[in-house]
């Protein structure tokens, strides 16, 4: 008996060594540390969110059973990141710090958590997620401008969306872009409209385009349109009009008016004597034009249009002519609503006396005689 009597005092007294009683005589343990304890820690929230940073609050309530040696967050586009993934290193601490967090990706989720670490382990608060500000891309595929083989501009739109992006166009014999071209890259950082030029293409050839913008959120493609390679006949092409094309889809005639060629001349056409530039065809005004011209002084060139029209030069171009009989019918069927209805005259001579002009309000090509009166009204013709 009295053996469990002294079982049950020595129980008493160890109780009353590590408690204490509460007001109410409750017994409360005593707090103490224990071997082999990490950081206690707490991920606070995530504030000041950009396209490429943020701020992040966390605490260290608790260093453990040793002091800590390092603290700070670690964050990943996976959730509940570790020191092994992008982390900062902010040393010893306790209590409440703020993290910066930079070189992020726009338009992106990731996921953060604070930790601290002691010589027993690290210890991470909780997770929390977050979205940096930016969004995938827009592209707008438009159009063309400027389709002179080899060359083109492609033009189209593109949104940044608040993210630094790469724009440029691929183009493509096939509209499954199985195998494609690229276009020059450009850098934006706002939304905005792009002219791009390409080079190096084949004339009379359909191709297919699209515009592509790129950043860190992500790609976007823009609707898949289609050109084809060629010039056409009413652009205005080096400050002049395309009149015709020929079957390399890369040269043909250029047409051009000018108020100086008539700014004070002389009525007569041409030389009064034969020239002998009676040619018709396409391609031969530059004959007849010459064949004038060899019958004069070129001190009298100012004197006639054909001499000012010779002496004429524009965006390089000082080969221009007065046109033949069907090049001045071409100008008339191809670029009618340019040139209006005035009569106009061709190089072709017919005789000494006599040239072929064209009536352009009906079509009408007949001879008229060189010396008729009034200016001899015409165009100029140069190949490309």
């Amino acid at each position: 008996m009295k053996k469990y009597k002294f079982k049950t005092i020595v129980f008493i007294v160890l109780v009353s060594l590590f408690s204490c009683n509460n007001d109410d005589g409750a017994i409360i343990p005593v707090e103490e540390t224990q071997e082999g304890e990490i950081p206690v820690v707490r991920t606070l929230e995530v504030t000041d969110i950009t396209t490429s940073s943020t701020l992040v609050k966390g605490n260290v309530s608790y260093s453990g059973s040793s002091a800590v040696i390092n603290h700070g967050v670690c964050w990943s586009t996976s959730n509940e990141p570790t020191i092994l993934n992008d982390h900062t290193e902010q040393g010893s601490l306790s209590g409440n710090f703020t993290t910066p967090i930079s070189s992020l990706n726009g338009g992106t989720d990731y996921y953060v958590r604070s930790y601290a670490t002691n010589s027993e382990g690290t210890g991470y608060g909780e997770t929390l997620g977050f979205r940096t500000l930016g969004a995938p891309p827009e592209a707008i595929t438009v159009t063309v401008e400027d389709n002179f083989p080899p060359n083109i501009t492609l033009i189209g739109y593109a949104k940044a969306n608040l993210l630094t992006s790469q724009v440029y166009f691929q183009y493509s014999l096939t509209n499954d872009f199985q195998d494609y071209f690229t276009s020059e890259v450009t850098q934006i950082t706002q939304d905005m409209g792009l002219h791009i030029p390409i080079t190096n293409l084949t004339p009379n050839t359909t191709y297919y385009y699209r515009i592509v913008v790129e950043n860190s959120a992500g790609i976007s493609y823009g609707e898949t349109l289609s050109f084809i390679s060629q010039f056409t006949i009413g652009d205005y092409y080096k400050e002049a009009y395309i009149l015709y094309v020929d079957e390399t889809g890369l040269h043909g005639l250029l047409c051009k008016e000018h108020y100086t060629w008539y700014d004070w001349v002389a009525w007569i056409w041409g030389h009064p004597g034969l020239t002998g530039g009676n040619e018709t065809a396409l391609y031969t005004g530059a004959f007849n034009s010459q064949k004038m011209l060899d019958l004069m002084d070129p001190s009298e060139y100012n004197d006639y249009v054909v001499g000012r029209i010779s002496n004429f030069e524009l965006n390089g171009y000082n080969d221009w002519y007065m046109p033949s009989k069907d090049e001045l019918n071409l100008v008339y069927l191809n670029l009618y609503v340019i040139y209006g209805g005035a009569t106009r005259w061709s190089s072709s001579e017919v005789d000494i006396n006599s040239v072929w002009v064209q009536d352009f309000a009906t079509g009408e090509q007949y001879i008229k005689p060189k010396e008729s009166g009034g200016i001899p009204r015409t165009v100029g013709i140069s190949e490309f």
